[in-house]
């Protein structure tokens, strides 16, 4: 799993191998959020590049999540 910036570069994003994805504020290096995402691993999490509130998650068994 690779991590990801928000549109507004506040942000890094980057999911886990208990399926949460976990929210950083890019300055402080402090996790700003936690979200239970997924029962398997989450390999891909993923800001839309013209809705800057959407992010799209992944995990190993395929399932796909949007959050909004």
């Amino acid at each position: 799993m690779g991590c990801e910036f928000s549109p507004d570069g506040t942000l890094l994003v980057t999911g886990s191998s208990d399926g949460k994805v976990f929210f950083y504020n890019y300055h402080t290096s402090r996790i700003v959020r936690t979200l239970s995402a997924h029962r398997e691993a989450c390999v891909s999490a993923v800001f839309h590049p013209v809705l800057p509130s959407l992010l799209a998650t992944s995990d190993w068994a395929g399932e796909i999540k949007i959050w909004q």
